[in-house]
């Protein structure tokens, strides 16, 4: 149900899965399902054994993509082995493709934030450089060019997936030179951006205020905006984000509080400023407790628990819906923690009003808006609001309420309740006026004449 509500709001386009991440590296096409790891390479962690990718994994892709018809999914392939022969991994986009057709793939992706490779889960030597990346990208992109099929295959695979790390200032440097080889033959630019990051032992502890500030949002827009230019402009291709989340480990590893909602508002937003094409949220099995949507137990019947990131992917995805391009519009209000957004569609503008300001002496702003000039709207806009009504605040799980539905006690994945508008006029000073208080936000829709 969930994701039938993300289709609706996407349209025959989406929503889209990408099935692989961190375990891409540990999985291999193996439809004998054999369990041991040949000499060489690197399994999971916990027994150090490879998953075994069969035809039992290619079954459900196509059991799923039935059952969400305009859904599509992107392909994340083992990059793992030192010297590895490309062609190992062909056979597995081909049992995707067999099972489900190129229309249902987006995308594939080759190994997953290949410059951690050599200093971090050591899967290449520690002198491993993005020049190496660049020479063993281009024999997989030719083998699966080559051997899948060459009227889609070229035209699926995905560059880069990169993480955004402070630490490996040299792969990022390279991007230009990588995309001046591959830049008019892949099919579009992925790269990974987290909010916070406590992943490091030394890290100093990450607090709410961390991640509600600028630079968990505002700020990665503005570096990562050099690449989606360069990826857009000057070889026309599309910019994605294939990993995010509020946080990729330690305590902010995240998805489960309200905080990590009003965060997802301002960041995907910010991203979508910048013209980031779309952002996948990492998620992950039916024990993970860091996916937007998460369970209580394995079993296959036991409901969703729509954790509050799932909130702020719903509200965004409904905001957005028919809109190609982020306005900037006049709003009132000194408050460098209330972030505003608009977007337009044939009929009507919308404007997001975020209220992160967390601070001990946060207090209620009227946000004024007034229409861009030349622009008329009808007098009267309809406003949702997004709030919480747990004592636990910005750590809470629960209480949420957008436009009066909520996904608590939800049984299977649908909003409880019913959907309730304000009204705002417009004022004598040409503006609509609105209160929002700390740690909500607002939804207006704007009818144009």
């Amino acid at each position: 149900m969930c994701i039938r509500d993300s289709q609706e709001f996407s349209g025959l386009d989406g929503p889209h899965f990408r099935i692989g991440g961190n375990s891409a590296d540990y999985s291999l096409w193996n439809p004998g399902m054999n369990t041991t790891t040949p000499a060489g390479w690197r399994g999971f962690w916990r027994d150090n054994q490879l998953y075994p990718i069969g035809q039992a994994d290619i079954a459900a892709y196509r059991r799923f993509l039935e059952a969400a018809p305009s859904a599509k999914v992107v392909i994340d392939v083992n990059f793992q082995h030192f010297g590895l022969d490309p062609n190992l991994v062909v056979p597995h986009v081909q049992a995707v493709v067999e099972a489900v057709g190129w229309d249902r793939v987006a995308g594939i992706e080759v190994g997953n934030e290949i410059n951690a490779y050599a200093i971090q889960s050591h899967l290449r030597p520690p002198n491993w450089t993005m020049a190496d990346f660049d020479a063993e990208f281009g024999r997989y992109f030719e083998a699966l060019s080559m051997s899948v099929d060459p009227r889609a295959a070229g035209r699926k695979v995905n560059g880069l997936s990169l993480y955004d790390w402070d630490e490996t200032p040299s792969f990022r440097a390279g991007v230009p030179r990588y995309m001046e080889l591959y830049g008019d033959m892949i099919n579009r630019v992925n790269y990974h951006v987290y909010g916070v990051n406590d992943c490091h032992p030394d890290t100093a502890p990450i607090t709410i205020q961390d991640l509600l500030a600028d630079s968990a949002a505002a700020d990665l827009a503005k570096g990562l905006e050099p690449l989606v230019r360069l990826s857009r402009e000057g070889y026309d291709r599309e910019f994605y984000i294939g990993e995010a989340n509020s946080g990729p480990c330690g305590q902010w590893k995240g998805s489960g509080r309200y905080g990590d909602l009003l965060w997802g508002l301002d960041y995907m937003m910010q991203m979508a400023s910048i013209n980031v094409s779309q952002i996948f949220f990492h998620g992950g099995s039916r024990g993970c407790t860091y996916s937007p949507l998460a369970y209580s137990s394995r079993a296959l019947d036991a409901p969703p628990i729509v954790q509050p990131m799932y909130y702020a992917m719903y509200i965004i995805t409904e905001f957005t819906r028919g809109a190609a391009e982020v306005y900037e519009l006049e709003v009132d209000t000194p408050n460098a923690f209330i972030k505003t957004f608009g977007v337009k569609t044939a009929t009507q503008w919308r404007v997001l009003v975020v209220h992160k300001d967390y601070t001990g002496t946060a207090i209620a702003a009227t946000v004024a808006i007034r229409a861009p000039a030349a622009i008329k709207w009808k007098s009267m806009a309809r406003v949702s609001r997004v709030s919480n009504t747990s004592p636990e605040g910005v750590y809470a799980r629960n209480g949420i309420r957008y436009g009066g539905i909520t996904f608590d006690n939800s049984t299977d994945g649908a909003p409880v309740g019913t959907r309730v508008y304000e009204t705002v006029i417009q004022g004598s000073n040409q503006a609509w006026e609105c209160v929002v208080a700390p740690i909500t936000a607002v939804v207006f829709e704007f009818d144009s004449m």
